[in-house]
């Protein structure tokens, strides 16, 4: 069978959710300063080619790439059932939960912050536990070993991670209590590189308050003891700042009016020295 080559580290599902109704996106590159001079498809942006192509006993494979088509059909279902708009169940917040932990720790973005920790992440870091069966564990353990120093483990780890805030039943329980879907089809989302705009997190094993646009119209938002309500219409520009903040190199919209705007506010901010304040601003404007 042909391996895959091109891996999407924002999943195809997602993405379609932004885009325009002839199915492409505007795209920025911020390291070239300039929108692409064509629209773009889906299947054309935020990809790397052989990303999850790792090496195995001298082989290389592509069961990690697998591994995520498997969970994106998942968080596809249940990203259509939260649309809906018809209130959001257990299950939903349980599935939206994933849905943005994975675009957290998926992206290109976290590879510098996941390779510093990779190493040191051992199976009680990961809510994980280990056995080793039969008489001769020394010869159990070397083998044991040679599996964790492996390339695939490791990068499993990164899978792993996505799944630890689901452990937490209480803050579970947290974001379904204080957790809303705000629509505005006047200010279409950016797509960024790195979708979740989240308050300063330091514990990988949670999720902090966050805010994750699920389609151009539709936008989830977490925060704690909030009355669930928009009143600052600048809110909507302050969501797409910071999702063009938090953007490493490619950021995408329906629209490419409102890109264009967003790419002259953001430089106006960082001129101004105000382009670090923006995600605390955005939740302030959180009734």
């Amino acid at each position: 069978m042909e391996k895959s080559q091109r891996h999407h580290y924002i999943p195809k599902f997602f993405i379609k959710k932004f885009t325009d109704d002839d199915g492409l996106l505007y795209v920025y590159n911020k390291t070239e300063n300039r929108i692409l001079r064509n629209k773009q498809s889906p299947k054309a942006v935020f990809f790397e080619l052989n990303r999850n192509t790792l090496s195995f006993g001298g082989e290389e494979m592509d069961n990690l790439e697998h591994l995520y088509g498997d969970l994106d059909n998942m968080l596809a279902k249940n990203l259509e059932s939260i649309l809906k708009l018809d209130g959001i169940s257990p299950e939903d917040i349980a599935g939206v939960g994933m849905l943005a932990s994975m675009l957290k720790w998926r992206t290109p973005i976290k590879d510098s912050e996941f390779n510093e920790i990779k190493d040191d992440l051992s199976a009680e870091d990961l809510s994980i536990k280990i056995r080793i069966k039969g008489s001769d564990q020394d010869a159990e353990k070397e083998a044991l070993k040679h599996i964790y120093d492996s390339e695939i483990f490791s990068e499993t780890k990164r899978i792993l991670l996505q799944i630890l805030p689901l452990l937490n039943g209480e803050k579970l329980l947290d974001i379904h209590k204080n957790c809303f879907i705000n629509t505005n089809k006047y200010y279409p989302a950016l797509l960024g590189d790195s979708p979740l705009i989240e308050k300063t997190n330091t514990n990988f094993k949670e999720l902090e308050n966050f805010i994750l646009p699920l389609s151009s119209d539709s936008t989830f938002i977490y925060k704690t003891n909030s009355k669930k309500d928009i009143t600052n219409p600048m809110f909507w520009i302050h969501r797409d700042l910071a999702t063009f903040h938090l953007s490493k190199k490619f950021v995408a919209c329906r629209s490419k009016e409102h890109l264009e705007k967003i790419v002259v506010i953001y430089k106006q901010c960082v001129e101004e020295n105000r382009a670090g304040h923006i995600i605390e601003f955005m939740f302030d404007m959180i009734d």
